[in-house]
């Protein structure tokens, strides 16, 4: 994939975890996606499989109201990207407002998301992708 349609996707991705159309982001993964929590995170570990993957996207949708989840930079390389995601909303059950950045690093196969792994910040992704030189940055 080019970084444009990797960045597409990423973006609408976004836009449909922020409308809660959980089954059309599911649309974007490949067969058997994996979802990485850090081991920090409330639910840490991997989930795999699309019943897994959409369980980790419904946890995120019930727990947050998101008004803006916007790419502030990203890198990307051969059919993967790291993201950075400025996100910003409430809770759903405490009404505590966020804006917090997060980074992804996604992965495809055939055109379609195929594992997501989250971090809390750009310099741990960025090095765990083995971001590098022949990477395309964004300005």
């Amino acid at each position: 994939m080019t970084e444009p349609e990797m960045i597409k996707q990423v973006r609408s991705f976004f836009e449909l975890i922020k409308e809660d159309d959980i089954e059309a982001v599911l649309a974007l993964t490949d067969s058997d996606p994996e979802y990485r929590n850090p081991a920090d995170a409330m639910e840490s570990g991997i989930r795999q499989g699309r019943s897994e993957f959409e369980l980790a996207l419904r946890n995120i949708s019930d727990g947050f109201d998101f008004s803006e989840l916007r790419i502030e930079r990203w890198a990307v390389g051969e059919d993967e990207a790291v993201v950075e995601v400025r996100s910003i909303g409430t809770g759903k059950i405490s009404g505590a407002p966020i804006d917090q950045a997060f980074t992804h690093h996604y992965t495809f196969r055939n055109g379609r998301v195929s594992s997501l792994e989250w971090f809390r910040d750009w310099d741990s992704a960025t090095g765990s992708a083995g971001v590098n030189e022949q990477w395309e940055w964004s300005s």
